[in-house]
């Protein structure tokens, strides 16, 4: 795995991590998420196009894509051990 900035080559796959924000337009909150997906919607059209030539794969992950591959298994605390507020004793 390499890292280049924020764009891994993974596998013979270009993978770019961005927030909601300034991946979906609908996701968009003001006129800068906008304008960062319009230079992001060009950006990825080079790396697909770069990418095909070198024979891999490009894929934008966000977080929300990220939050599905974490599962309640990768943490070390028990299910049930947090105690209710208000019933401290």
């Amino acid at each position: 795995m390499h890292n280049i900035g924020q764009i891994l080559l993974l596998n013979s796959q270009i993978v770019e991590i961005k927030p909601l924000k300034e991946a979906v337009m609908e996701k968009s909150k003001n006129v800068y998420d906008r304008a960062m997906i319009l230079q992001n919607a060009a950006k990825w059209q080079a790396a697909m196009a770069f990418a095909k030539t070198q024979g891999w794969g490009f894929r934008v992950y966000t977080e929300r894509d990220l939050a599905g591959l974490i599962t309640r298994k990768t943490t070390n605390k028990p299910r049930g051990t947090n105690k209710p507020r208000g019933t401290r004793k």
